[in-house]
């Protein structure tokens, strides 16, 4: 029985000191915090040593055999990588790729009237960069420089691309037979798009 007693006086005096020891109605005041996290950022040196605003591949198309026909026909091939410039400076300039082709030809002969059609292309990026540069138009390439691709001052930013699908090759008849070719040379521009 003592012992009984004793564990129930026990039990009522502890309860007795927790309801004292904490008051009710006690309320703490919330405290906060202020810091910084700070970074520097500066102009990228390219991979390979390219610098930081490089033209990283241009397209090739190949149209592949044709035969000779009495009309104009039209041939579409595909670029085999897309037009691709990384723009690591930093800066938000803008840069600018030009295009220009020579005139096909083969060892003793060139294709008459033949015409070379870059098509409209969306740049993409594939680290989902922006502000992204305009949309290019579709193109018609002779041996004059043309602006293909471009960002204005604030875009293109990182890595872009122009995936040049369905590039045209418009040959007339009246072509001699034979294998034809011609180059096309892209330029890397750090000067804004217009």
């Amino acid at each position: 029985m003592k012992t009984r007693k004793l564990i129930t006086s026990s039990v009522v005096l502890s309860a007795i000191l927790v309801s004292v020891s904490i008051p009710t109605g006690l309320a703490f005041a919330a405290t906060t915090a202020s810091t910084k996290a700070d970074v520097e950022l500066t102009a990228g040196t390219g991979s390979g040593g390219a610098g930081p605003l490089n033209l990283d591949k241009a397209p090739a198309f190949n149209f592949g055999s044709q035969e000779i026909a009495t009309t104009l026909k039209t041939y579409n091939a595909d670029g085999d990588v897309p037009l691709t410039v990384s723009d690591i400076r930093g800066t938000g300039e803008g840069w600018t790729v030009n295009a220009k082709i020579t005139t096909f030809a083969s060892t003793d002969r060139t294709l008459t009237g033949a015409e070379f059609i870059l098509p409209a292309v969306v740049p993409t990026s594939p680290e989902g960069n922006s502000p992204k540069p305009d949309d290019t138009k579709a193109t018609t390439l002779n041996a004059t420089d043309q602006q293909v691709f471009g960002a204005k001052k604030d875009t293109g930013l990182g890595q872009w691309k122009a995936k040049y699908d369905k590039a045209e090759l418009k040959i007339p008849s009246g072509n001699y037979a034979g294998k034809y070719s011609a180059t096309i040379e892209w330029t890397l521009l750090a000067q804004p798009a217009v």
